[in-house]
Parts: structure tokens; C-alpha cells; sequence
């Protein structure tokens, strides 16, 4: 993910905003595509693998953030660490429970989609919309 964070601050989709935890980063141009956050349980890496080609074909990008992005407490998002959290660690290994994200610019190709994949979606909905 941070590659991808990257690559959107070089091409100027991003900008850097202050250092205070949360809002380091700043929206410099809005995007076409509204981010749909899913909450699924998949049995394997196939079956997430199945969801990006289904989205592919309806030009549609995945990233399953069950690998990369950890839900952390506010205290820690800005930067105050403490002993007593309301967060999990990331664990290793495969992870029945994941957090799909999908950029899309119609969330109807999405329901589409779910109704289409064989992974068992507990909910949906839109995190960051266009």
C-alpha cells in the first residue's frame, strides 16, 4: 500500500499535509472512483484472487487490506501509544476475516460483482466516496 501512497504523492494525487497522526495525508485532486470497503470471509487466497478478476472485468481495483492495513484505537492513529488497546495485532498466516477495499465508479457493478463471487460478504459499504 505505501508503494501505491507513493506513486499517488509523485503524480500529485496527494499531497502532505501536517504531521498531526491521522491527517498526514491531504486529498489533492479528487479521483473518479468511489473506495467501497468489504467485509468478507474467504476460504483462500484463490477466492480473493477470483474477486480481482471479476472487478478487473468491470475495470474495477481491489486491495485486500487484511494483509497490509492494521485498524488501529484513535489514541494510537495520533500518535499516543498506550498500554490498553481496542485493536488487534496483525496476525501471520491466512486470515478467514478480511477487509477488501474496491475503487469503482458505480457501487451497482460492485453489488454486481459480490452476487457473482463465491466468498461469503458479511457487509459493504462506502468509505470514501467520489
Amino acid at each position: 500500500m505505501f508503494g501505491r501512497l507513493q506513486r499517488w504523492l509523485r503524480r500529485g494525487l496527494l499531497k502532505q499535509g501536517k504531521s498531526n497522526g491521522s491527517n498526514m495525508l491531504e486529498m489533492f485532486e479528487p479521483g473518479q472512483h468511489s473506495t467501497y470497503v468489504v467485509e468478507a470471509v474467504v476460504d483462500s487466497p484463490e477466492q480473493v484472487k477470483l474477486l480481482e478478476t471479476l472487478c478487473d472485468a468491470r475495470q474495477m481495483t481491489i486491495e485486500d487490506w487484511a494483509d497490509n492495513i492494521q485498524s488501529l484505537c484513535k489514541a494510537c492513529s495520533e500518535g499516543r501509544p498506550h498500554e490498553q488497546h481496542d485493536h488487534r495485532p496483525v496476525s501471520k498466516g491466512w486470515q478467514r476475516e478480511r477487509r477488501i477495499a474496491v475503487a469503482t465508479r458505480d457501487g451497482n457493478d460492485l453489488e454486481s460483482v459480490l452476487d457473482a463471487w463465491t466468498g461469503e460478504v458479511r457487509d459493504w459499504g462506502i468509505a470514501l466516496e467520489r
